[in-house]
């Protein structure tokens, strides 16, 4: 194992591990502000481990899984209170989940082609609303919100040229523009 130490004249340091094959396999370092932070890596480069402090009372970690290819499996993360975690598919979808300190939560999914779903709930478990939003791969999007009934609250949209526009809509489904 090989360490390196860095300090520069405003007060930040930090230092990295190297195995004998030059890898990266870990990585931290320490700001003047406060903010610090500490990786992991494996053996093939992919972040294993993030913790890390905001220097102003937030602070967080995340944690992955790879299969032995190298392709991410898995992660989870905690942010000041909030957690959550993804499952991430050969295909390219993905799923997980978010929880907030409050206790509300929401579950996603994506296809892994552009399609987007999100369902959001209340720390009670009753669902207060979701989202879907789809993209043709092209930078043309269109998304919109919905509250617990289904009823649309809003939507927008985005044309590769730049174009975008936006909608919210009254509880009768009339727009408001």
């Amino acid at each position: 194992l090989v360490a390196d130490f860095w300090q520069d004249s405003y007060g930040n340091f930090g230092s990295t591990a190297h195995d004998a094959d030059g890898i990266m396999l870990s990585e931290s370092a320490q700001f003047s502000d406060g903010y610090s932070y500490t990786d992991t890596y494996d053996a093939n480069g992919n972040l294993l481990s993030e913790v890390w402090n905001g220097g102003d009372g937030n602070s967080g970690s995340s944690s992955y899984v790879y299969d032995a290819d190298g392709t991410l499996l898995s992660g989870t993360w905690e942010d000041s209170g909030s957690h959550g975690s993804d499952t991430y598919n050969a295909d390219g979808s993905s799923s997980g989940a978010s929880y907030s300190a409050d206790g509300s939560y929401y579950t996603y999914t994506y296809d892994g082609l552009g399609a987007y779903g999100q369902l959001d709930y209340g720390a009670d478990g009753s669902l207060t609303g979701s989202y879907t939003e789809t993209s043709d791969g092209l930078g043309n999007s269109a998304g919109a919100t919905f509250d617990a009934n289904g009823a649309r609250l809003s939507d927008s949209w985005y044309q590769a040229d730049g174009s975008w526009g936006s909608d919210t809509f009254n509880a009768d489904g009339s727009s408001l523009g």
